[in-house]
């Protein structure tokens, strides 16, 4: 059998130990100049990353199933069981809350986000829809990427792409041409999102890594021939990279 690798790491110390003595981690996010973690309670907690806190707020009453931090480093957005869904500057009194009516899984934000008018996000949950808002004239306008698979478990943003996984697969949105580029099915039919939890990971603008039940797949986003077709994108799902039982 092969020896799984050793990893050098090192206990966060400061206020993580002080913090986890009240509440229980739920959610956690890093950037590289801050943490954050979201606790069953509904707190957020921003600590930088030596672990001191920063700050703590609490804008939701149920589990915080889902918090990232913008690319910018200035907006920390949380997903809650309650239906909330939060953004809150971390150093301006900037902030927003909507209200979904139905438990929130994930939310995720638009590349430098802090630094944009639009202030655009994506977020999904138990109604099955995966919704993209941004600022406008006349408030903030909604839109409906997609709908109709179940649950949205995960999303994740990078560049002009947007992929999240539901109980049927992953699938990729692409901003700049408006529309859905491909379908990747998960690892068998017997995978459940709610059972094992899909992660997505953009290694880059053009690679997206998927972690689910016990397989890993790379998905590299391929630009069309010029032979006459559409311009745009596709996606191409490579074979699983790791395969092994997690029982």
């Amino acid at each position: 059998e092969d020896v799984e690798p050793s990893l050098k790491y090192s206990r966060v110390k400061g206020g993580v130990s002080d913090v986890l003595k009240r509440d229980t981690a739920s959610a956690f996010a890093l950037s590289p100049r801050f943490m954050a973690l979201g606790t069953h309670a509904g707190m957020i907690y921003i600590l930088d990353i030596n672990g001191n806190l920063v700050k703590g707020f609490r804008l939701h009453t149920a589990s915080i199933l889902d918090v990232v931090i913008d690319n910018t480093s200035d907006f920390v957005a949380a997903a809650s069981m309650d239906g909330l869904v939060s953004i809150s500057a971390l150093a301006t009194a900037e902030q927003y809350v909507f209200d979904f009516k139905r438990p929130m899984r994930c939310i995720s934000l638009e590349p430098n986000f802090g630094r944009k008018s639009s202030r655009a996000f994506v977020c999904g949950g138990m109604a099955g829809s995966l919704t993209h808002r941004e600022k406008s004239w006349f408030g903030h306008k909604e839109t409906v990427l997609h709908s109709g698979e179940g649950p949205i478990w995960t999303t994740r943003w990078r560049g002009s792409m947007i992929a999240w996984a539901s109980d049927k697969g992953v699938r990729v949105y692409d901003t700049d041409a408006k529309q859905r580029i491909s379908f990747i099915s998960p690892p068998s039919k017997d995978v459940r999102g709610d059972l094992h939890r899909c992660t997505l990971y953009w290694q880059d603008d053009r690679t997206l890594l998927i972690a689910w039940a016990d397989h890993i797949k790379v998905a590299k986003i391929k630009e069309r021939q010029a032979n006459g077709s559409a311009g745009g994108a596709t996606v191409s799902s490579g074979a699983s990279i790791a395969s092994t039982s997690t029982h």
